[in-house]
């Protein structure tokens, strides 16, 4: 893959979450595809929030392993060729994008999946809040849960940027 990508599968389950998943691998032997699976799943309903998460997932092509998905970036690795690298976030971006222009939750809630991030993986986080805050979404709490896991809370301000003082 040369670019993130901007075109997804989507798919809704039985509990209602919404899912973009977009190609970012395949094994040199075309064995394994690689995709960067987003969610956007209800959790509530006062207000409708939305619990935003991305993962990857692997696919075996011949059947000779099960596929697996996970949050972890140290069990990713391996399955992510360093030419395509780069265009995980971008493309969890890209789709991050496309489900809240289509859903317009009223709330998005996030939560790392690891606890105690190194300052890498929190600034993923941080394009993420950053991107949600430009789509017009406010942090209205944020902080560390019991686990040690970062979490941000997120509303959409029904003010639009140019109506602010």
């Amino acid at each position: 893959m040369l670019s993130p990508a901007e075109e997804f599968v989507s798919s809704i389950d039985d509990e209602g979450t919404i899912t973009l998943s977009a190609a970012i691998a395949v094994s040199d032997n075309q064995a394994r595809v690689v995709t960067v699976d987003t969610s956007l799943s209800l959790i509530g309903l006062e207000p409708q929030t939305y619990e935003f998460s991305f993962s990857i997932t692997v696919t075996a092509l011949d059947d000779g392993e099960l596929p697996f998905a996970t949050q972890d970036r140290t069990i990713a690795r391996p399955f992510i060729p360093e030419e395509s690298s780069p265009y995980v976030l971008p493309t969890v971006i890209n789709a991050l994008v496309q489900m809240v222009q289509d859903v317009q939750p009223n709330a998005i809630y996030r939560v790392t999946k690891m606890p105690n991030l190194p300052p890498k993986a929190l600034a993923k986080h941080e394009l993420i809040t950053e991107t949600l805050q430009s789509m017009n979404y406010e942090i209205i709490e944020s902080g560390t849960d019991a686990w040690n896991r970062r979490f941000w809370k997120m509303e959409r301000n029904e003010v639009q940027p140019w109506q602010q003082k």
